[in-house]
Order: C-alpha cells, then sequence, then structure tokens
C-alpha cells in the first residue's frame, strides 16, 4: 500500500515539474517573439528555479546580448560611413565643378601658354580628386574588421625616407626644407611597410596643408622606434589634440585646403593595426606627432 502511495505522489511531483517546464518553456517561446518582432533590450526572464532551465536561460540570453551587440555596431558602422559620404560629399563636389569651368575654358582658348596653364589646373583638381577617393577607399576598408594585413620585417629607415621624398616636389613649392634626423643604423620592425609608409605620408601632407615655415622629422630607435614628425602652426588655429584623430577634425574649419579629413584619422588606425601608438601634442610653437612602434 506504501509503495502505491509512494508511487502516485512521485507521479504527481513528476507531472507537476512537467506542467511546470511546459508552462516556463512557453514563456520563453512568448518572449522569444516579444523580442524577435520588437525593438528592445529585453533578455528572457525565469518563472521557476531550475538548474537546467536556468543555464538554457543563460545560453538564449546570451545569444540575445550578442545579436543585440552587433546589430549595435553594425548600426554605428552604418551611420558612420552615412555620415563619411556626407562629409566627404563636399570635397568631392568641389573639384568636379571646377574641372567643369576649367574644361570649358580650356575649350575657349585659343593662345598656347593659356591652353598650357589650364592643363596644369585640370592635372591638378584630378589629382585632388583621386587623393579624396583614395582617402575615402582606404578609410572605409580599415573599418572592415576582416581587413588584415600582411606583416613582414621593414627597414623603417628606408620607409621613412621614402616617405619624405615622396613630397620633394610639395617641400620645393612651398619652400620649406625640412630637418630631417634619422640614425644610420637600420631599424627593423614587424609590420606592413606600405600600411607605415602610408600612415607617415599623410602625417607629412597634414604638415604641408596646415603647417607653416618649418617641419621637423625625426627618428629614434632603442627599444622601440619613434617618429617624431612636428610643424609650426598659425597662431591662430586652435587644434584640440584629443580630436585631431577623429574622422573629419578641422583646426582651420575655412576649406582653404582640399582636405577630406580623414588623413590624421587614417594613420591613427594603421599604426594601431601595426601595434604601436601614435599621439598628438602640442610644444610651444610647434604641432607634434609621435608615433612608437615595436622592434622585430
Amino acid at each position: 500500500m506504501w509503495i502505491n502511495i509512494i508511487a502516485v505522489i512521485i507521479t504527481l511531483i513528476s507531472l507537476g515539474s512537467l506542467l511546470l517546464y511546459r508552462r516556463q518553456i512557453k514563456s520563453f517561446c512568448r518572449q522569444l517573439r516579444f523580442i524577435q518582432n520588437n525593438e528592445t533590450n529585453k533578455i528572457i526572464s525565469l518563472d521557476i528555479n531550475d538548474k537546467e532551465i536556468t543555464e538554457l536561460s543563460d545560453c538564449l540570453n546570451g545569444i540575445l546580448k550578442k545579436q543585440h551587440q552587433l546589430e549595435l555596431d553594425y548600426k554605428r558602422k552604418d551611420k558612420q560611413i552615412k555620415e563619411t559620404i556626407m562629409n566627404i560629399s563636399h570635397d568631392i563636389r568641389t573639384p568636379i565643378t571646377s574641372l567643369k569651368g576649367y574644361f570649358e575654358l580650356l575649350l575657349e582658348a585659343e593662345d598656347e601658354k593659356e591652353q598650357e596653364r589650364y592643363h596644369k589646373i585640370i592635372k591638378a583638381r584630378i589629382n585632388s580628386l583621386n587623393e579624396i577617393l583614395e582617402q575615402l577607399f582606404t578609410y572605409t576598408k580599415l573599418q572592415n574588421d576582416t581587413y588584415q594585413f600582411v606583416f613582414e620585417e621593414c627597414n623603417i629607415n628606408h620607409i621613412l625616407y621614402e616617405a619624405i621624398f615622396s613630397f620633394y616636389e610639395d617641400f620645393k613649392s612651398k619652400m620649406i626644407e625640412p630637418a630631417v634626423e634619422i640614425p644610420e643604423d637600420s631599424c627593423i620592425v614587424w609590420a606592413n611597410g606600405a600600411a607605415i609608409k602610408r600612415a607617415i605620408q599623410n602625417i607629412i601632407k597634414n604638415a604641408l596643408d596646415h603647417g607653416k615655415d618649418q617641419i621637423v622629422i625625426e627618428m629614434r630607435c632603442n627599444n622601440k622606434v619613434e617618429i617624431i614628425i612636428k610643424n609650426k602652426f598659425p597662431s591662430g588655429d586652435n587644434i584640440d589634440t584629443d580630436k585631431v584623430f577623429t574622422r573629419f577634425y578641422k583646426a582651420d574649419t575655412s576649406r582653404n585646403h582640399q582636405s577630406t579629413g580623414l588623413g590624421l584619422s587614417i594613420a591613427y588606425e594603421l599604426i594601431k593595426c601595426m601595434n604601436g601608438t601614435i599621439a598628438a601634442y602640442i610644444d610651444e610653437a610647434f604641432f607634434v606627432i609621435k608615433i612608437e612602434l615595436p622592434m622585430a
């Protein structure tokens, strides 16, 4: 008799547990449908205290939190891309508009010297447009988490010399002779040479576009490689060194220079990808950018 009573009790307890499980599963389904159909940060709540059900709830909430973070990242990147296109549209439209005007002047010009002058202006505007598009392409590429660089041993001395020499005509036209100090002994870093060169070029271009009179480029090589690029800047410029690596930041908002405002942001991202650090600060009359890279 006692055995029958115990069996009935066990059966009732099992049925009760089964009903609670079914009710909780239905609650899970109801909550998941609500989350699926609504934009919400809600997570799944429990009605019963059970080890297995709690473990299932934790797993489902982990998936929901991860999905929510992916959605936030997507929205953030989508917003960044839209802002990038909107902010850069002015910089693209300006050279295109001027190109149209100079093409019309070229067609109307009869004097060979005048035609040659318009040819040079049109070429400069096309180069400017190419540079803007290249900056936009590079920035967009760096926002892709799946994009990876190929690393190798790089002679940073040679890379720095190449980057400086690529601006030979720019230094000449502005009548600036940069003060360059690079050690004779080779410094080797484990990185992507093209990425480092691009970062340095962006910083030098920024110095040429927004600095004045004097540019200093120094390199030191001890336990790490230090590259310092500094330029004098107009006294009227209010440079916020906390924001210079932010995309579209411009200390001079007059847009006198054909600048996308992406150059230093790209340099920052590239150096970060090389496991290096980059910082900006003011040293008396100089605006200074300092790069640090680990030795190979």
